[in-house]
């Protein structure tokens, strides 16, 4: 989520603009490499179920533990262009170190400024500590659904764009980039639909298996609840063009393909028919095909239906019920 605050923006002082520049440039002549579509023509065979070889991509990393050789250390200020940064020095770090399969495209992507209340519901958590730092710290969730009237805590999602934001970090970009690099403003958003991940955090891991058993029925409410939640959500973008179908990823993976993105930026337009979402059950690896059937197959195939594509499974066996 990307969200302006409420004070004032900073302005990037010389050197940090410098950098950027820097970045773009090195970033855009790994861009042009004559691999670069070699690599897209590989991921459209794969995506097109005619693949010529298995594909390779790293993608998710523990960035807080790998910030210390001085490749990963930014200098921008501004939270925005943080971020912008990051993601640019993130590519050029995974490109010098292990590309296989990954694909840097041609310009430098600018995100709008929105935000997405998500579930309207936090979850309480204790941190475990596990000596393995920050990036991915071990969890107990404490419960805070217990009842039906607890349900009705999840709420629809509600997704808003701030436009004049939007176009002044647009006009920024350009400025910053000119000559070096095009800039393109992303369409929007992406959806993660693992529902699961979310009602793990509210009722807590165990506590979850017990219930599909003990409470079913409670179990089916929360499911249906988050569900009208994210559909609510696909309505949204969908009436205002905010759903970005030119990205590249959908979870750890490149999505080119002909049907919906043959070119880099070359979406079928902004609706969450013309992309990908991507889903999960992974603590369904511990239940039986039919506890999958009727709690994750009913409510993951309202969601899908809303898509052109889905990125289906995780970390979770998957060669037992699909």
């Amino acid at each position: 989520m990307l969200s302006e605050k409420p004070y004032e923006i900073l302005r990037i002082v010389s050197q940090q603009i410098n950098t950027l520049k820097k970045l773009a440039q090195t970033s855009m002549g790994i861009a042009l490499l004559s691999i670069q579509q070699d690599k897209i023509n590989l991921w459209k065979a794969l995506n097109c179920f005619n693949m010529q070889r298995p594909m390779v991509v790293i993608d998710q990393l523990p960035w807080n533990e790998l910030k210390k050789g001085g490749e990963l250390d930014c200098l921008c200020t501004d939270p925005y262009w943080y971020q912008v940064e990051l993601e640019l020095r993130q590519t050029i770090y995974k490109w010098n170190h292990f590309p296989v399969d990954m694909v840097v495209e041609p310009f430098i992507i600018i995100p709008k400024v929105f935000s997405n209340t998500n579930y309207g519901l936090d979850f309480d958590s204790d941190k475990i500590d596990n000596n393995i730092g920050d990036t991915a710290p071990s969890r107990r969730y404490n419960r805070i659904i217990h009842t039906m009237d607890d349900v009705k805590k999840i709420k629809n999602m509600v997704i808003t764009v701030d436009e004049t934001a939007s176009t002044r970090r647009l006009q920024e970009a350009e400025d910053i980039f000119e000559v070096i690099a095009p800039v393109v403003q992303s369409h929007g958003i992406g959806f993660h639909v693992g529902i699961w991940d979310a009602l793990t955090e509210y009722i807590g891991m165990e506590d979850v298996y017990y219930e599909l058993y003990d409470n079913p029925e409670l179990i089916h409410a929360c499911l249906n609840r988050l569900t009208e939640s994210v559909l609510s959500g696909v309505r949204q973008v969908n009436e205002i063009g905010f759903f970005n179908e030119i990205s590249k990823t959908c979870h750890c993976s490149y999505v080119y393909n002909d049907d919906l993105l043959p070119a880099p930026n070359q979406g079928k337009g902004s609706h969450t028919k013309n992309g990908w979402a991507f889903g999960m059950a992974q603590l369904f690896t511990s239940v039986s095909r039919s506890i999958f059937e009727e709690f994750e197959i009913p409510y993951i195939t309202r969601i899908a239906n809303e898509f052109g594509k889905i990125y289906y499974g995780c970390c979770e066996r998957e060669d037992d019920k699909l």
